[in-house]
């Protein structure tokens, strides 16, 4: 019978190892570390500041999640409504087990009551904090234009790729408002893919420790279709044939003392790209060439407001359009 392992990650916290899926519930270099950076830094402070948020936790899992979600609201006064989603929920035996309590000094026993609180009704944590656990299938969601942030937290696709595909993407697109995200630890090139069919733009970001990128998706205000997404950057395809085999990297959230980061991935290097940075109404406020190198550039953003931009890039026939946030 398949069962789950108790396993210390590297950074002290506990996970599990699922026997039935071949997989550990976080990253061996540090579950706490990874919820932080995918979840609450990828997910929750780029949503920040606001009054209130809702979320969708798909695969509420060890609830690791929801616990520092809930620290996070309280530290930054945000009301928060938390929907978990998770069709096989751990037992007791297996919650107390587990040492994130002891290791976020948190002594008001928050991460047991999670665990204890009734499924399918709401309840009040605090003045900040509510918290819904609905034990579901994934498959089954039917939520409408109703979350600003979802933590797609599930099994990888080696192990449940059927989570990762379309039809499921799809539903997650649809449960967000307009401007809502979706952060994940996954990168895999297949899942971009399909996050981007669904309607989502997308935004690789570094991932946590041991992991090389994660991704973030974005629900934008379809006012223009996504087909004329290089007319709303002023950018014009003479060929509308299949993209050249040179690929441009954009390292989207590397936003540091007023610098956007980019890096190119390309063996075509000596040569220009054009970047644009414009406003959601279309408005350019920085165009400039740079030229191509294989290492990481800089562009002066200082005087640039805080917000949400486009990011437009131009390398031969190639066009990359993504959304970023300064702050």
């Amino acid at each position: 019978m398949a069962y789950n392992q108790l396993i210390i990650t590297k950074d002290g916290s506990h996970s599990l190892f699922s026997q039935k899926h071949g997989v550990s519930y976080h990253s061996k270099y540090g579950a706490i570390q990874e919820t932080q950076h995918v979840f609450i830094n990828a997910g929750f402070h780029h949503k920040i500041p606001t009054p209130s948020l809702s979320i969708l936790g798909i695969g509420f899992g060890t609830g690791l999640n929801a616990f520092m979600t809930f620290l996070e609201s309280k530290k930054r006064d945000v009301d928060v409504n938390y929907i978990g989603v998770e069709a096989y929920p751990l037992s007791m035996e297996t919650i107390n087990e587990f040492n994130f309590s002891e290791i976020l000094k948190e002594k008001e026993n928050i991460f047991q009551k999670i665990h204890e609180l009734d499924w399918e009704k709401p309840h009040v944590l605090n003045n900040h904090f509510q918290l819904t656990k609905m034990k579901m299938m994934i498959e089954d969601i039917t939520f409408k234009n109703q979350f600003d942030l979802i933590y797609f937290d599930a099994f990888g696709p080696g192990s449940q790729p059927e989570l990762w595909e379309e039809p499921i993407l799809q539903k997650m697109y649809e449960a967000l408002k307009i401007d809502g995200v979706l952060t994940t630890y996954c990168a895999k090139g297949s899942v971009k893919r399909s996050l981007k069919k669904v309607g989502f733009t997308i935004e690789a970001l570094p991932g946590p420790p041991g992991k090389r990128e994660m991704t973030r998706g974005i629900k934008l205000n379809d006012m223009k279709p996504k087909e004329n997404l290089s007319d709303i950057v002023g950018f014009t395809k003479e060929n509308p044939s299949p993209q050249p085999k040179e690929t441009i990297e954009v390292i989207q959230d590397k936003i540091y003392d007023g610098f956007l980061s980019l890096k190119f991935n390309t063996y075509k290097t000596g040569k220009t790209a054009n970047v644009k940075i414009l406003g959601i109404d279309g408005i350019a406020l920085l165009d400039k060439n740079i030229p191509v190198t294989l290492t990481t550039q800089k562009i002066d953003i200082q005087d640039i407001s805080n917000g949400n931009y486009f990011v437009a890039i131009k390398f031969g026939e190639h066009i990359k359009t993504s959304l970023i946030t300064k702050i």
